[in-house]
């Protein structure tokens, strides 16, 4: 059960209690870059990539990549 917006919704409800009920400056998801479907959920929800970090940790037998997405307070529009 996919496209349904399930996944965009929650990560914009935690996003929305990390800044305004937390206070945070800064949110990040670091994610393995194989997984397209997390990286566009990123950048659905405003998120910038900051990094791609290549072959920087092992996984099920090969080197994998990681992906590294953020978004600032003043960024977030809610």
């Amino acid at each position: 059960m996919s496209g349904r917006g399930f996944a965009t919704e929650a990560v914009r409800a935690l996003i929305g209690v990390a800044f305004e009920r937390c206070g945070m400056h800064r949110v990040i998801a670091r994610l393995d870059a194989r997984n397209e479907a997390s990286a566009r959920l990123c950048q659905r929800v405003g998120m910038v990539k900051e990094a791609h970090l290549r072959r920087d940790y092992w996984m099920k037998g090969e080197w994998a990549d990681t992906l590294i997405y953020g978004l600032l307070a003043e960024q977030w529009h809610g």
